[in-house]
């Protein structure tokens, strides 16, 4: 017995044990009920741009999903819960499938450039395939706008993907930006001048 603790009595070790075994049964039953939540979530998520309604049962499942989560790990951030709408899911979906695809929608991302789990990754795949998209003027317009603005971000995983873009965006009017840009523009601009 440690110095200056009173001993546990028997009545007060059963509540403590039984607290115990109640919070681990409770752990275990959201385990379960987790582990048959995300069966569900995986197989809506592999069909949900079938349809509207896929979708639908696809959001309602990562809602309930969601909902138990927290109590498993007790995380509440809007990095872990925010969801791109369904246009979006679409279009990079159809852009990983090598068909032609919405890239006003996809360009709209990068402008908006939401940081949540798992964006980076999205962001480096879209900038990698915009460097042989179809671009039309305005929008190469707007991607250069979208990368003078990046170039004063704190650098990402995406770094490199947005310079290699930019040597596909290249213009004399868009160096002399970069060149009055701060931040991580002096990367772009080395980038800029290295052969293609």
């Amino acid at each position: 017995m440690k110095r200056g603790k009173l001993p546990e009595s028997q009545s007060q070790r059963r509540k403590r044990l039984a607290q115990r075994e109640g919070a681990r049964n409770q752990m275990e039953a959201w385990t379960e009920e987790n582990r048959a939540l995300s069966a569900t979530l995986w197989s809506a998520y592999r069909d949900r741009l079938a349809s509207e309604e896929a979708y639908a049962l696809y959001e309602a499942t990562q809602a309930q999903w969601h909902a138990l989560t927290p109590r498993l790990h007790p995380i509440e951030s809007p990095y872990y819960n925010h969801r791109e709408p369904l246009e979006f899911w679409r279009a990079y979906q159809r852009m990983r499938d090598s068909r032609a695809t919405d890239w006003e929608v996809l360009i709209a991302f990068l402008e908006r450039d939401p940081y949540t789990f798992g964006s980076g990754y999205r962001k480096q795949y879209i900038l990698r395939k915009l460097k042989r998209a179809p671009l039309t003027e305005p929008q190469k317009e707007r991607l250069r706008a979208m990368l003078l603005k990046q170039v004063s971000a704190p650098p990402r995983r995406e770094i490199r993907e947005y310079c290699r873009l930019a040597r596909v965006l290249d213009e004399p009017a868009f160096r002399v930006a970069l060149e009055s840009a701060g931040g991580w523009a002096g990367w772009m601009l080395s980038s800029l001048r290295q052969p293609r």
